[in-house]
């Protein structure tokens, strides 16, 4: 492939096991396994993630994703037919009207009502906007409580879940489909390379005189759509609203002022950090808040990060682009295969990457 030929679909897909597709987490949040990728060495080593303080000597500040995910995945059924239907709510919430994706919603005619597990919560179709739906929710009053009661967390569709499942299992997934650091409501999926963190490995971080800063990008739906298009550059991502508060972007912005290396932790922290040119942008008030719709592939040029943590991702995923962008194409594919030959667990559940 010539240098200047377009980027190809096909020649980021690769065969993954389904037996590596991890279903549920790890027993303990800090026991997944984490293999580090160091890209001058064009190495790879094996370790735990408990282990990531002691790996992080040449990190100074590390930037995590607070976003919290909302429990916004209800079951009910459509009343006029009486056919079942898994909607997915999209944030935000207003006045009880919101996006929402669900399956034929070709079908759909505007006046159509849905009824949910519970008979006190019930939503209108009001129309069709792009590939989602619009619902109107009657009793406003209720929704938050019902959500909270009802509702389960969006996982991504290659972890398999049903409305039969047992409670325990809906109860791990808001329990760990969810950063300890979760903190702003309105993403519809995690930051999963922040879900490996527990308060005490923060600590330690902190205590290896690493700082910390966070910034809050609102994961949509976006982050589940395929790419489509064997031409990668012509793929188009969906914009995503992040904010950063003043303290955050300070700490930011004084650690790339000083060229001290920044660790992302995740996808969403990347893509955030690299969205900003921080030196001719500055909050003017307060919060710094807009939109993004950045993809990262090869031939990307990193302004603001240096360190990537991130989990194993998907084959012709935005997220795998993104991690071949960040540590080469050849290195990370060379990783991947032996990520799969050491059956390390791959995406959402799955064990951790660190690229150096």
């Amino acid at each position: 492939m010539g240098f200047h030929d377009p980027l190809k679909l096909s020649d980021f897909d690769f065969e993954l096991p389904a037996n590596l597709i991890a279903q549920v987490p790890a027993a303990k949040r800090c026991e997944s396994r984490l293999m580090v990728v160091d890209r001058r060495a064009d190495t790879f080593s094996h370790h735990n993630f408990k282990d990531l303080p002691e790996l992080l000597e040449s990190c100074q500040l590390m930037v995590l994703n607070d976003v919290k995910v909302t429990p916004a995945k209800l079951y009910g059924i459509i009343e006029k037919t009486g056919r079942d239907v898994e909607v997915l709510l999209i944030p935000p919430i207003q006045n009880g009207s919101c996006l929402a994706m669900l399956k034929g919603l070709s079908k759909l005619k505007p006046g159509d009502m849905f009824k949910f597990s519970s008979n006190s919560l019930r939503a209108a179709f009001t129309g069709r906007e792009g590939s989602y739906a619009r619902l109107k929710f009657f009793e406003t009053n209720v929704l938050s409580n019902e959500l909270r009661n009802l509702g389960r967390m969006p996982l991504p569709p290659y972890i398999k879940r049903g409305k039969d499942d047992p409670d325990d299992l809906n109860l791990l997934d808001r329990e760990r489909y969810q950063t300890v650091f979760a903190n702003k409501e309105g993403a519809v999926a995690a930051p999963t390379a922040g879900l490996h963190f527990t308060p005490e490995l923060l600590q330690s971080i902190k205590n290896n005189q690493i700082e910390t800063a966070y910034v809050t990008l609102k994961v949509g739906p976006g982050t589940f759509q395929s790419i489509r298009t064997e031409n990668i550059s012509e793929h188009v991502m969906e914009l995503e609203e992040y904010e950063i508060t003043l303290g955050n972007w300070s700490k930011i912005e004084q650690a790339i002022n000083k060229k001290q290396n920044v660790l992302a932790v995740g996808s969403t922290s990347l893509r955030t950090l690299e969205s900003i040119d921080f030196k001719k942008e500055s909050p003017r008030k307060g919060d710094y808040c807009s939109k993004t719709g950045i993809f990262i592939y090869p031939g990307h040029e990193f302004l603001n990060t240096d360190l990537l943590l991130t989990n194993f991702h998907l084959p012709k995923s935005t997220l795998f682009l993104l991690t071949c962008a960040f540590g080469g194409i050849k290195l990370i594919k060379t990783a991947y295969e032996e990520a799969i030959k050491k059956n390390y667990r791959f995406f959402s559940y799955g064990d951790a990457m660190l690229i150096l």
